[in-house]
This record gives C-alpha cells, structure tokens and sequence, in this order.
C-alpha cells in the first residue's frame, strides 16, 4: 500500500490499523511514510482542537481553572495549557530522551512536535456532564517530564490523569504509555495494564480520534456507566471535524 497516496485519500481509519499492524520500522522509506501520516494526522487533530475550543464556549465551558482552590495552585501549576505551542526547547527534549533511552513511538512524538499538549478542563456548564464524569480531552507535555525519565524514577510517560485527578478528585491512577518503544501508535496502558477499546487495543491515536471526533473532545469516561453526555451536545461538537 502507499500509506501516503491511501491516507491522503480518505483512507485514514484503515491506514492507521495497517500501520499499527507493522512488526519493523527500520526501512527507510516505509519510515519515512510513517512519519509523514503521523504528522498529517497530527496537524488534523490540532486543527480540530481549534475548531472545538470555540465551540465549548459557545456551550458556556469557561476553560482553566478559576474554580480551583487556594490548596489546589501546585496542580494548577503544572497543568498543561489549552492548546500547546511546542517550542525548540519542547522539541529538543524528544532528542534527549532518544539519545539517552530510546525510540518514542512515531504517532506520539508526531503529536509531542505538532501540538505538545492539551487541555479542556474547565467551569462545568449547565448541559454537561458533572465534572465527576466529564473526562475533558487532555494530554501532558513531555518536557516536564524528562527529568524523571532520564532518572529512571519512571518508565511510562503520562499522557493524562484519570478524570477524577482532572479536577483535584482522589481517583485512579493516570494513563501512561510505555517507553522506549518501536511502535508507530503506542498503547495506553492503566494501572501496568493494557487498555482495550471495543475489544481491540487503545491505542495513542484511538485516544484521540474517539475523543475528538466520537465525543467532542469529551473523554472516554463520560458514557461508561450510562452517563452518556447528551447527544445534541456530541452532535454540535463534532460536526465537520476532520477524520485523522
């Protein structure tokens, strides 16, 4: 298959699994295609977080977090922004860890060097899911983190809370992603285990195409115990979003 002419061509879904699928990718030039429809697909989800930002406020979600408490401020601190803006320093640091570790999965360093981070929490508004289950999309810089990865005192990078530690809630553990690895889309893993999406694996990309483009940006959580947010709601979101 050309991964490059198929994805360009409305194939996406299926190129996607078909390079999940692949055991190597040491060849060059399959290497190379690897990379462009990762950071393709990447440029689709950062153009479609855009798209989605104005719609949240237009549903009256005021993002950040002004509703957070004094005791609260060293979390606020160091959560990601809305929408990252990577810069040669954020960039430099996927090197450092490559050097000293290993590889970062293509699909993951894809997003790391074309959006950095995100974060839809914020002021719940009437209409929406209780912030207990909203389970904004979110994704942690990887800067901040490579201290402790080139440390040792961690091996899996965080990629996001559990929704209760999204808004300062003792929850869960958060969902990470195993590295070094070969993959070109890693899976998320909960908890030292794999997790599984309507019985295939969740991976990075499968994060995200079923958070923007199923849900609006609305996480995973919302709807696994018959909480679903309102479909007019997921209906106004995800309208005209591009498929990745």
């Amino acid at each position: 298959m050309d991964y490059v002419h198929a994805y360009s061509n409305g194939n996406e879904a299926e190129v996607w699994d078909r390079l999940c699928a692949l055991e190597s990718r040491r060849d060059q030039d399959l290497s190379e295609a690897l990379r462009w429809v990762a950071t393709e697909a990447m440029r689709r989800v950062r153009r479609n977080i855009e798209r989605l930002i104005p719609r949240w406020e237009a549903r009256g979600h005021k993002f950040g977090y002004d509703w957070a408490g004094a005791c609260d401020a060293r979390y606020v601190e160091k959560a990601p922004p809305l929408l990252g803006n990577p810069t040669a320093a954020d960039l430099e640091s996927l090197d450092a860890y490559e050097r000293a570790r290993g590889p970062i999965p293509i699909a993951l360093r894809a997003f790391y060097e074309v959006i950095g981070a995100v974060n839809f929490v914020g002021r719940v508004a009437n209409g929406w899911p209780d912030s207990e289950i909203l389970d904004p999309l979110q994704v942690e810089a990887f800067s901040q983190q490579l201290p402790a990865l080139l440390s040792e005192e961690a091996w899996d990078v965080v990629i996001c809370p559990d929704h209760s530690h999204k808004y300062f809630i003792s929850g869960a553990d958060a969902f990470t992603v195993q590295l070094p690895s070969q993959s070109f889309d890693p899976v998320l893993r909960f908890e030292s285990c794999d997790l599984e999406l309507d019985g295939a694996p969740l991976t990075f990309g499968r994060y995200l195409r079923h958070s923007i483009l199923n849900r609006g940006g609305i996480g995973l959580v919302a709807g696994w115990n018959d909480d679903a947010p309102d479909p007019t709601l997921v209906a106004f979101l995800t309208q005209g979003l591009e498929p990745f």
